[in-house]
């Protein structure tokens, strides 16, 4: 949310900076133009420099610090490499996750999510007895004396 907001902001200084620009443009006179001194563009120049500057260096620290891997479903830090549990970083929490042999397990005790490895994913229970109904004598067979 924080970044969705942060590139609203900077397009919008962005639009406003050239908006600016242009208003002055049209409607500032040539005679007066010539009139300023050249050490005011001077500083008018180094002025939108800095505020360029200013804005490439948010938007810099504004880049996403977080990599999703879709075949493993978690997140991982790109600076540390660590990886973090998805149900925690949805509730705004940075919990980092122990690697095991099948998987990872969230370190948040609120939280234990496990995230299996491709391929290591635990295989569903068989269906009991009581389940697979009449047909195979399930239930009516267990039940007789």
């Amino acid at each position: 949310m924080k970044e969705e907001v942060a590139k609203l902001v900077a397009k919008s200084l962005i639009a406003i900076l050239s908006s600016a620009v242009l208003i002055l443009a049209m409607f500032i006179p040539k005679d007066a133009i010539r009139k300023v001194d050249s050490l005011i563009w001077f500083w008018l120049v180094v002025i939108i420099f800095l505020a360029c500057l200013v804005l490439v260096v948010y938007l810099y620290r504004q880049r996403p610090k977080y990599i999703f891997i879709r075949d493993l479903s978690i997140w991982q830090e790109k600076k540390t490499g660590i990886y973090l549990c998805t149900s925690c970083m949805a509730n705004g929490k940075k919990s980092p996750l122990k690697e095991y042999e099948k998987g990872w397990l969230c370190l948040n005790k609120d939280c234990q999510s496990v995230y299996y490895k491709q391929g290591k994913e635990p295989k569903p229970p068989e269906r009991s007895s009581i389940n697979k109904g009449i047909d195979n004598g399930g239930w009516v067979k267990r039940w007789q004396f």
